[in-house]
Order: structure tokens, then sequence, then C-alpha cells
């Protein structure tokens, strides 16, 4: 709350404390911006401030916080007077002696803006970290990198873990792979989980989570494992602090070669639809090098087997041409 006028502040500071807000209070713009800090969620500045010092407040604090919601409030007459700057960055004007009513529903209002506004901005992160990721990624994989790629894909993989966990702010992420002899899945590369832990984990296919995931070929977001019914707890349940998981499967020519997971939001806030979204073109991205990586391997071949040929065919020709100078030594000899 920002206002010179000290009954005002006590008044509205009172009526809020008891809706059960917690209030900070500055006579002057220079003090507000000093509080304005991360727990902030709401900013109320009175246009007895002075119109050009409301808004220039609300500027700065605008350019500082975007995602902070501002109430201007003041006598009735003045508030139909602001000029456009104030009225462009208002979320809501607020006339003095209003009522607690109104006061409540104002301010509930800006909260949840707020957490609208704190939403949109995480996820305009997002996509900008996952812009950033697909082209990191795609110059790895590169036709003129893919035989490195091919002796060491390591590299690749836990950069490509590291970005996930970095762009979905997340502690865990694994990448399972099926062995298509026993079908079971194995853990090949991860970011948050112990060593040992890895080399244990195991999963037949259509086996819990990840099985069930890799045997349906559908992706899987669970918001809260406990209200779960077709699938059980995970027998690694210790590591995870939260409930909420998401699971992908790896497909390549339409087959399913593994699986992505990703658990424990350092936020502790269960995974969304536009996390889903994220980690599903993520998961495009480790098939797309599978693929890449297969049909080089079958190019490689083509061409070992292209030079055997080729081989074959150039001993055939001196076999051959010294035949010909044989059996023409022999013809030359018969005549003479």
């Amino acid at each position: 709350m920002v206002s010179g006028d000290r009954g005002l502040r006590a008044n509205m500071g009172k009526a809020l404390g008891d809706m059960g807000y917690r209030v900070l209070a500055a006579a002057a713009p220079e003090d507000a911006l000093c509080q304005v800090q991360e727990e902030v969620q709401v900013v109320i500045a009175d246009v007895g401030l002075g119109m050009a010092e409301t808004a220039d407040l609300l500027s700065r604090i605008h350019r500082r916080r975007p995602e902070v919601p501002m109430l201007v409030a003041g006598d009735a007459a003045a508030l139909r007077t602001v000029p456009p700057p104030i009225l462009e960055r208002a979320f809501h004007l607020l006339p003095n002696g209003s009522g607690v009513e109104r006061l409540a529903e104002a301010v509930a209002r800006a909260l949840e803006q707020n957490r609208q506004n704190r939403e949109n901005l995480h996820r305009l992160r997002q996509l900008e970290q996952l812009k950033r990721s697909s082209i990191e990624l795609a110059d790895m994989i590169r036709w003129d990198m893919l035989g490195k790629a091919l002796q060491d894909n390591a590299p690749f993989y836990q950069k490509l873990i590291g970005l996930i966990a970095m762009t979905l702010e997340v502690e865990i992420v694994s990448l399972m792979l099926i062995d298509e002899k026993t079908q079971r899945m194995r853990i090949v590369v991860t970011k948050g989980l112990d060593e040992s832990i890895r080399k244990a984990a195991s999963r037949k296919v259509g086996e819990g989570i990840a099985g069930w995931v890799a045997k349906q070929g559908e992706p899987l977001l669970i918001k809260d494992i406990r209200r779960e019914t077709t699938q059980g707890e995970s027998r690694f349940h210790p590591q995870y602090k939260n409930r909420s998981l998401m699971c992908v499967p790896l497909k390549v020519n339409g087959k399913t070669i593994g699986v992505l997971n990703a658990n424990n939001k350092v936020s502790g806030e269960p995974f969304t639809e536009q996390d889903m979204a994220i980690f599903t073109t993520y998961s495009c991205l480790v098939a797309l090098s599978f693929a890449n990586a297969q049909l080089f391997e079958r190019l490689a071949a083509s061409v070992d087997e292209l030079t055997k040929t080729n081989k074959k065919l150039v001993r055939t020709s001196m076999d051959l041409e010294a035949k010909v100078a044989e059996f023409n030594a022999l013809k030359a000899k018969v005549k003479s």
C-alpha cells in the first residue's frame, strides 16, 4: 500500500490485515520500490501521491515486476481524471470509501491475475528455453557429427537430460531403453538418481508406469499418484518428493524403443499440460536422434558393402585382364 495519507494507509491496512493479508505500507514511491520484492503480489497506489508520481511509480514497478497487478485508489473525482499512463498500468480503479467487500473483491481478482501472469511468464520462459535447447541439440545431431555420436552418444543424451531438467525445472529425469530380446527396460542416462538406483532399476514392458507407457505407446501425465487408479506406486518412491510425474514413449518408425521419465518438480506443484507438451517435444528430439543414428548405420553398412563389392570387381577385372593377356600370348605363340 503506497499513500502519503497516514489515515488511508492505516484504515486500508487494517481492513486487509483483517482479511488475512500481510500488508507492507509505504509513504513515498521510493519506499514502495524498495519493498517490491518477490513475495509482493499486489500493489495499491494512492493517486494522492500526484498523477505524475503515480504514473511513474506504476511504470517502474511494471518494469521490475510485470506480473504484479496494481490497484489505483483515490477520491472518485480524482479517479475520473487519471491520465492514460495510469490507466494503461492500473488493473483496477478503487474509489476511497468503496467498502470492505469491494476492497476484498478487487484484491482477490488482482491475486488471481497475479497467478495467471506468473503462469504465463513461466510458460514463456519454458518456450524460450525449449527454442534454445532445440537449436543446441540440432547442432549435436548433424550428419557430419553422427559418426562420432555413434561411437559415443552418452554426451548427447546427458546434455539432453540436463536441458529437460532445466526447462521443466525438475530434479529427476531418466531415459530408459527396451532390450528387444528380454523385453525389459533399463535406465541408460539419468539426472538426479543415485548410480546404485540407476543400475538396479529394471522394468518389464507392461509393468509399472514406465512399462505401461512403453506397451501402450501413449504419454502419461499423473498429477497425484495417490489418486491414480490404473497404476501403482513406484517401488523407488522414496526418491520422489511429490506425487506428480510424467512419462512419454520414444518412437522410431512407429515402434516404441524406450521412455522418458520426469519427477520432482522443484516448485512442488503438479505437472501441467504445458509441461507435458514440452516434454513430448523433447521426446521427439530424442526419437529423431535415434532415427538418424539408425539411418546413418544403414548407410554406413551399405557403403561398406559397396566397398567390398567394388574390391571384388577390381580383383575380378584384374584376373580377367591377366587371362586375356595370357590368351593373347598363347595365340601369338601358336601363329609363330
